[in-house]
């Protein structure tokens, strides 16, 4: 999943929306604190600080569960969750499963890409590099970032 969509909708979900569990609001991971009031920006800073190791499974960079410590893959198949209903077929038509079904649909009320700012596309990119090169990412990491720059006036 494009990481830079997916920590807007870990935020939004657990944090923003407060439809948050204890663990949360005030989770401890390495030596920062997650807390559901501090906003996205604090959010982000935080979570780019932390150790993939102590990473929560909301947050960590998909390639450290895809890949081993030897850099082989360990999944049979990776898919992009954007790509979702096409990536699918291949899965109901090479194994009988019943057509993809859809559960809670949000209406999307605001862009995702206007939770950032340069600074924390940056950050993010930092952090999710290797997820944004080997799952292809690039192309949406420049048009963040091109998006950003243009807010800037």
């Amino acid at each position: 999943r494009n990481p830079f969509a997916r920590l807007v909708s870990f935020y939004s979900n657990k944090f923003e929306n407060r439809n948050i569990s204890r663990i949360y609001e005030g989770a401890r991971y390495g030596f920062t604190y997650l807390k559901y009031d501090e906003g996205f920006e604090t959010l982000v800073n935080k979570i780019v600080t932390i150790p993939y190791k102590w990473a929560d499974r909301h947050f960590i960079p998909q390639s450290e569960l895809v890949y081993d410590e030897d850099g082989k893959c360990v999944v049979d198949y990776i898919g992009k969750f954007e790509n979702l209903p096409n990536e699918y077929k291949f899965f109901e038509e090479n194994y009988s499963l019943p057509a993809l079904e859809y559960h809670n649909v949000k209406k999307k009320e605001k862009n995702w890409m206007d939770y950032y700012s340069v600074e924390l596309v940056e950050k993010v990119y930092e952090y999710y590099k290797k997820d944004i090169e080997l799952f292809g990412y690039e192309s949406e990491y420049i048009d963040l970032l091109n998006y950003c720059k243009s807010k800037i006036v």
